[in-house]
């Protein structure tokens, strides 16, 4: 997966999206950047961008990863890809940082993205400029697509997290004890507002 804006930095400022969510408990502070990542790979067809959400809290303070959201619009996946999605389009991709709020920021951008036609097809774009761009350098013969071994893994791993597991969904090398204590609780409280009174 390539960052787009890094292939066309020129449109940094002008396409990608960005959100606030002032005064709000239940997103996360500052400015989150959309960044997005694809395949350039011409021989896979998985049709997937990856969302890493980035958060700015200041004009003085660099971007850092905030969450990481997988989506595919790929209506007919091969079976690797469609066991992965039978869980969830999108997902929080398990291999990657996803802090507190991650979950609320994912739905709102998801929301976003069958909301706002002009976003969505900003993303196709997106997606067949990157390819046109860099595509030959990245093709292999076999495509890119995901392998019987990989989806097991995968598979595996996103089971082990939807179960409570929440550790699988975050490095702990990066994110503090706290931030993981955090996650727990705020999914103990939406399992509970989830029950039925």
């Amino acid at each position: 997966m390539i960052s787009y804006f890094s292939i066309f930095p020129e449109k940094y400022a002008t396409e990608i999206r960005t959100v606030a969510f002032p005064n709000h408990r239940d997103m996360p502070e500052g400015t989150i950047l959309f960044n997005e990542f694809y395949c350039p790979d011409h021989n896979c067809n998985c049709e997937r961008v990856l969302i890493r959400c980035d958060q700015v809290l200041d004009q003085n303070s660099a971007p850092k990863p905030y969450a990481m959201i997988s989506y595919s619009w790929n209506s007919k996946p091969d079976a690797s890809w469609r066991k992965i999605m039978s869980d969830g389009n999108p997902i929080l991709d398990p291999f990657h940082i996803n802090k507190k709020f991650a979950q609320e920021l994912m739905e709102f951008w998801y929301d976003m993205y069958q909301r706002d036609v002009d976003y969505r097809e900003r993303i196709f774009r997106h997606y067949r400029e990157l390819r046109n761009a860099v595509g030959k350098q990245f093709t292999t013969e076999e495509g890119s697509g995901m392998s019987p071994d990989m989806g097991k893994t995968l598979a595996a791993i996103l089971e082990a997290s939807l179960s409570g597991n929440t550790k699988l969904l975050t490095n702990p090398a990066e994110i503090k004890k706290n931030d993981r204590l955090r996650h727990k609780e705020l999914e103990r409280k939406r399992a509970k507002r989830r029950k039925p009174k």
